[in-house]
This record gives structure tokens, sequence and C-alpha cells, in this order.
């Protein structure tokens, strides 16, 4: 799951293989003006589905994550949305912000990945100061 702006500022919740512990597992990417951030907080996933959620509140972004799609946990810092916009971006690389999905397999290029939904609500009255 992505919040987008362009290929130097971007936030990654995503699904990977942790090589060191055998296992899937969550993790956050965060390029700021070019710089990558991960996140040190990682979640180990048991075998299955898993649902990713991004809820963005004014000017914070917060990732969270559920085996069930009812109960969902917070995963990694609260980012700041100022940092997806013309005004922050050093390269000046505009696209706007995006929310998306995507599959990265930049080792071997084979690897898929099968989403069931997506979903996108806006909360049309909130206001941000």
């Amino acid at each position: 799951l992505t919040l987008y702006y362009d290929n130097m500022n971007y936030l990654f919740l995503h699904k990977t293989w942790d090589e060191a512990s055998g296992a899937a597992q969550l993790a956050i990417i965060y390029m700021d003006n070019g710089e990558r951030h991960d996140d040190p907080q990682k979640i180990r996933l048991a075998e299955g589905e898993v649902y990713l959620a991004m809820a963005i509140n004014g000017r914070e972004i917060q990732c969270s994550w559920s085996a069930d799609g009812e109960k969902y946990q917070n995963i990694g810092a609260v980012y700041d949305t100022s940092h997806f916009s013309d005004e922050y971006s050093r390269y000046g690389e505009f696209t706007g912000a995006f929310v998306g999905m995507a599959c990265v397999d930049s080792m071997l290029h084979r690897k898929e990945a099968l989403f069931d939904f997506f979903s996108y609500r806006a909360v049309e009255d909130a206001i941000i100061e």
C-alpha cells in the first residue's frame, strides 16, 4: 500500500520476505526527498491474508494492519502529510499525491501479488489546520 508523491517522496507499507527469520513480515519504506528510511518496526506475519491500511488525519498519516480485516494495529511512525506536496519536494517532480497498491519483485522480476480489494474513503467535512 503506498502514498506516492513522486519517486523521491513516498510511503510504502508492504509485505516482504525476511531471509534471517525465514518468514514474511510487514515493513515500511519512507522516501524523504530521495533519502530512504526503513522504519525500525517490523511485524512478523503468520501464513494467510493480511489487510493493510493508511489513515490520514489532518497532517498525520498512520499505517496499520490486520490479520482478520476487523481489528487493526498501528505499525511504524506517524508521518507528516506535508512531505507529499509541491512545497516540500526538493526536486519539483510534480505528480500530485496518490494512494495505491503496488507489487515489486526487484530481484527476479517474476513474483506477483494478489489483491482482493482496494477501498478509499474520504471524510468530506474534515477540517485541516
